[in-house]
């Protein structure tokens, strides 16, 4: 999955994602959005902390799609989806 357009064309166009970075308010509530859509659990407080540092130091859309990439290729979601 690591390398696959057919997957990062489902991330950047799909209506889960657009509708979270649209709708919630700030980075918080996005990671913790995002997190339950892809996880099925919020964040913890040092996965918080990493996702708002990084997503604060890269433009608003680039680093919430490359959150939403990095949560899809962890060994959670794998196992569990």
């Amino acid at each position: 999955m690591l390398n696959s357009s057919h997957i990062q064309n489902k991330i950047m166009k799909g209506p889960g994602l657009r509708r979270i970075m649209t709708s919630a308010p700030s980075n918080k509530e996005r990671i913790n959005q995002l997190y339950l859509a892809v996880l099925s659990r919020p964040p913890t407080p040092q996965e918080q902390k990493i996702a708002i540092d990084y997503m604060n130091a890269a433009s608003m859309n680039a680093g919430f799609y490359d959150l939403a990439w990095t949560l899809i290729n962890t060994r959670e979601f794998i196992l569990r989806h």
